[in-house]
This record gives structure tokens, C-alpha cells and sequence, in this order.
């Protein structure tokens, strides 16, 4: 596994970013990530991240992209800025600089494929994240009350 629970685990807040098809699985990757290994983490389609969002990245904080071709200028800015960058893509980008960009290419994969093998990653780490901590994924934090109505028989 290309990101490792020590990594996610000292940073404390995760952002997953992308666009398209891989939205659903930066959307399930952050449901993953608050529910199994009860890390903050929210999810970003591309175009809201460069206007805004980005802007509270620093070093040490990480930033999970599913790049379908589009992803590549954001995810060397965040790592020029000293973030963690993880990138899922088809291709690898070109990336001179010293930042902490770290790559996992799945070639020839389409857009539909990406996002699932993507989706797969991400429970994975979530799987090792749980596994370091000894938390189970299914654990509940929280008792859930039900907010049905309940009618009178």
C-alpha cells in the first residue's frame, strides 16, 4: 500500500480529491476513513479544491487524489507546499520538485476502472489503519437513534 496508517494517522484530517468518475470514490474513500478509522476526511471534486479549499494545506497534512488526467497541477502545488500527496492514477505525472508526491500508476485503466481500483486502495488503507490501531472498521462510535416515526398501533 502506497499510503501508509502512520501517515494518515499523524496527520489527523484527510482531504480526497478528484473529479468525474473518481468522485465516488473520493466520496467513499471519506466515508471510509470517518466511520472505519474515525479520522476526519471529506471529499472534493477538483474545481471547488483549487478555489478554496486547498488553502488550509500545510506540511503534514494529506491529500488523497484520484487523478483522471486533470489532477496533476494540484497534486504538485500541494506537495511544493510541503503536503502529503498521494496520487492514483492511469499515468504518472512528471514531478521535479521536493515535495512528498507519492504515485501509484494503474495503466490502461479507464475512468470507471480508476474509481474502483481507487475505492479498493482506500479500504485497504483503512484496513491497515484499523489494524494499527486495533479498532475494528465496524465498530460504532456513537449509539445511532432512530429517527423514523413511530406510529401507534
Amino acid at each position: 500500500i502506497f499510503l501508509k496508517a502512520a501517515d494518515l494517522l499523524a496527520a489527523g484530517h484527510v482531504d480526497l480529491v478528484s473529479s468525474g468518475a473518481g468522485m465516488a470514490a473520493a466520496e467513499g474513500g471519506s466515508l471510509l476513513f470517518r466511520e472505519g478509522v474515525t479520522v476526519p476526511a471529506a471529499a472534493f471534486d477538483t474545481r471547488s479544491y483549487l478555489h478554496g479549499f486547498m488553502d488550509s494545506a500545510r506540511p503534514g497534512t494529506v491529500h488523497l487524489i484520484v487523478n483522471r488526467g486533470t489532477e496533476a497541477l494540484l497534486a504538485r502545488q500541494l506537495a511544493d507546499h510541503g503536503a502529503t500527496v498521494h496520487l492514483i492514477g492511469a499515468d504518472p505525472i512528471e514531478y521535479g520538485g521536493a515535495g512528498p508526491l507519492h504515485q501509484i500508476s494503474l495503466p490502461g485503466m479507464t475512468d470507471a476502472e480508476l474509481s474502483i481500483a481507487a475505492s479498493v486502495i482506500f479500504q485497504m488503507v483503512v484496513q491497515e489503519a484499523c489494524a494499527t490501531t486495533g479498532r475494528h472498521p465496524e465498530d460504532s462510535v456513537f449509539t445511532r437513534l432512530d429517527t423514523k416515526v413511530v406510529t401507534a398501533a
